[in-house]
């Protein structure tokens, strides 16, 4: 595990964690992961971060104190939080950190289910569902249910014609690309750049044009994915052709 950033807020983050009985096991500049016994929490310093800068100087130790107590509810509560989908890269499959994952789109992305507490969201890994007597099939089809009902109020962002972005903030908008027909009927390339990015393009051309623009950003952003293209068409997703 690295050191945190000179100043950054993540240095009294880990104090106050540690001395709460957590163990922090991984620190990016974006988010911070903590496990409390088998269980484990991916907390974002980015949401962190935005907390305290709308705060007085004098309001971010209790902001924090009130951070880590959230932090041991979630992690220590009993039964599932809502369930919600990501779609990430491929990782280490063997990796014994790994989350529970299905690869989607000819394995090109993965698939992998969240419990959302609020203040903290984990990844779900494969004994949760033994824990929770709940089967892969409904888990999934619980999140998928879960993400139609956080996107009604979700639209698309034209960025040009025939050019359209969700970039909600809300973690949710790569995963967006699953159920992409609730605001395209017709075939649809799609670039999920990041966690919180999804491309969309009506045709070939400008989705070579896009590709060629924005598909190098997409490892310098927080919560990259892929810089390729995906076809959608009638739910079925798949990877496009190279431009």
């Amino acid at each position: 595990m690295r050191d945190a950033p000179t100043g950054d807020v993540t240095t009294p983050l880990v104090a106050r964690l540690t001395a709460a009985g957590l163990q922090v096991t991984a620190i990016t500049d974006h988010d911070l992961t903590a496990a409390l016994g088998a269980r484990t929490a991916t907390l974002s310093l980015l949401n962190l971060r935005r907390t305290l800068a709308a705060l007085p100087q004098p309001q971010h130790d209790a902001a924090l104190d009130r951070f880590v107590r959230l932090t041991m509810v979630g992690l220590s509560g009993a039964g599932e939080g809502e369930l919600l989908p990501r779609l990430c890269a491929p990782g280490d499959a063997q990796s014994l950190s790994a989350p529970w994952f299905a690869p989607v789109a000819d394995g090109a992305l993965w698939l992998t289910l969240v419990e959302d507490r609020g203040e903290v969201v984990r990844f779900v890994r494969t004994m949760d569902f033994v824990r929770w007597r709940l089967s892969v099939a409904t888990a999934r089809a619980r999140a998928l249910e879960n993400l139609i009902a956080w996107s009604a109020g979700v639209s698309p962002e034209p960025m040009g014609e025939g050019i359209f972005r969700f970039a909600t903030g809300d973690g949710l908008d790569a995963a967006r690309l699953l159920i992409l027909s609730r605001w395209f009927s017709t075939p649809m390339l799609a670039l999920p750049l990041s966690r919180d990015q999804l491309w969309v393009v009506e045709d070939a051309a400008r989705a070579a044009s896009l590709h060629a623009e924005i598909g190098p950003l997409a490892n310098q952003l927080p919560h990259a994915i892929t810089g390729r293209l995906f076809r959608c068409e009638d739910g079925i997703l798949s990877p496009a052709a190279r431009p």
